[in-house]
């Protein structure tokens, strides 16, 4: 699929909508509601961890880091935050978009999907996932590559 102009992320990620496996952060939303698209991430980036292979203690360590970072942005900031600890579903769909799915199968990610800017993403390097880490990646995200 070849992405021009921002594309409709219910259309990308129509394969699942209602996945249980990612949250909306707790900043946005009282607490870990299931994650929809019915948000805001056709228009503002989103920071996505996508851990579904870690073991139970570390996705809890990941999950933190995540909130911990979303609870720390100004109010009003457009930077959304999510994480998927389940195999499957809207997460397998975002490795296939973002062409995490070959060689790396099933390895923690960290990316950064900006819908507004044509369809961007970005990937970190960083496979220690925390806080620093996170917030390190939103300063300098790295090369900007196209979904699809």
């Amino acid at each position: 699929m070849v992405v021009s102009n921002p594309p409709s992320i219910l259309y990308l990620f129509t394969c699942s909508l209602s996945c249980s496996s990612f949250f909306l952060p707790s900043f946005r939303f009282p607490f870990r509601l299931p994650f929809t698209f019915q948000s805001d991430i056709n228009e503002a980036p989103a920071i996505i961890v996508l851990c579904e292979n870690e073991d139970d203690d570390e996705q809890k360590d990941i999950v933190a880091a995540v909130k911990a970072v979303a609870t720390k942005q100004p109010k009003g900031s457009e930077l959304l935050f999510f994480y998927g600890c389940s195999t499957g579903g809207i997460v397998e769909r975002i490795r296939q978009l973002c062409k995490l799915d070959g060689n790396n199968k099933g390895d923690t990610f960290m990316i950064k999907i900006d819908i507004p800017d044509e369809g961007a993403f970005y990937v970190s390097k960083e496979k220690d996932i925390n806080a620093d880490s996170i917030e390190a990646f939103m300063k300098d995200s790295g090369n900007r590559q196209q979904l699809g």
